[in-house]
């Protein structure tokens, strides 16, 4: 069996998971479950957002990243997006959207 990532680079820090934790006003306790992906119809963004839902049953202390650029051509889709998030089980403000990021 051989990892998908590497194991030797990629090892957990609190330190490291702390700082972006701080800056997104993320509890250190709190579960994340996070997508990156430009939000375009064909990347599906709106199975995350309903699977938040389902995550947010069983965790209610979860939070969901999604990091991604807005593109002015799918703007319908971007506001598509945001009335499944309004509509969803999950109070918005578990919804951290960050936008593009150089960072991720």
């Amino acid at each position: 069996y051989s990892p998908p990532g590497a194991t030797s680079r990629f090892r957990p820090s609190s330190s490291v998971r702390a700082e972006p934790r701080a800056a997104l006003g993320i509890p250190d306790d709190a579960l994340v479950i996070g997508m990156v992906a430009n939000w375009n119809p064909q990347k599906g963004v709106e199975h995350f957002i309903r699977a938040a839902a389902a995550i947010y049953a069983e965790h209610p202390n979860a939070r969901f990243l999604m990091v991604g650029a807005h593109y002015e051509n799918h703007r319908p889709y971007t506001q598509q997006l945001q009335a499944e998030i309004r509509v969803s089980a999950v109070p918005e403000d578990r919804f951290i959207i960050t936008g593009e990021r150089a960072d991720v």
